[in-house]
């Protein structure tokens, strides 16, 4: 009881906390050690009017950068949007190509997208891709 009297009298403004998470204006994506990756709420309001209701994830190995393309209905190799319902976000299961890509992050890792050539891109930092990450599918032979 004593220490709340002690403590000195300041405008309420001085008493908020304020959150260390910064809104992002900036369309990024964050992906997560599960495999998951979400797009902040200006990803998504980019990707939503865009239409994309599914994309394919292309991997460029060289330059360590993967590009949300949009897909065409019905194509298998497609990854489902689930837009966030009160427009906050997007999110897409991508657990086979996070592992694929040689992703080791144990953390989530959040990054920057631009828009190039009608897909969405980002790189993906050297310091959390393995030796998976260099891969390179080998062509068939012709015949």
């Amino acid at each position: 009881h004593r220490d709340l009297h002690s403590f000195p009298t300041r405008r309420s403004s001085d008493l908020v906390f304020e959150s260390k998470s910064t809104r992002m204006d900036t369309a990024a994506v964050t992906v997560q050690p599960t495999g998951s990756l979400r797009l902040n709420t200006a990803a998504s309001t980019i990707l939503r009017e865009a239409g994309f209701e599914s994309v394919l994830l292309m991997w460029d190995a060289d330059k360590h950068k993967v590009a949300l393309a949009p897909s065409p209905t019905g194509d298998p190799r497609a990854y489902k949007l689930r837009y966030h319902p009160k427009g906050s976000g997007a999110q897409l299961a991508a657990k086979a190509f996070i592992k694929y890509i040689g992703w080791s992050a144990q953390r989530s890792v959040t990054l920057p997208m631009q828009k190039a050539r009608g897909m969405f891109e980002f790189e993906l930092p050297n310091e959390y891709l393995g030796e998976a990450a260099t891969r390179v599918r080998k062509k068939k032979p012709e015949l």
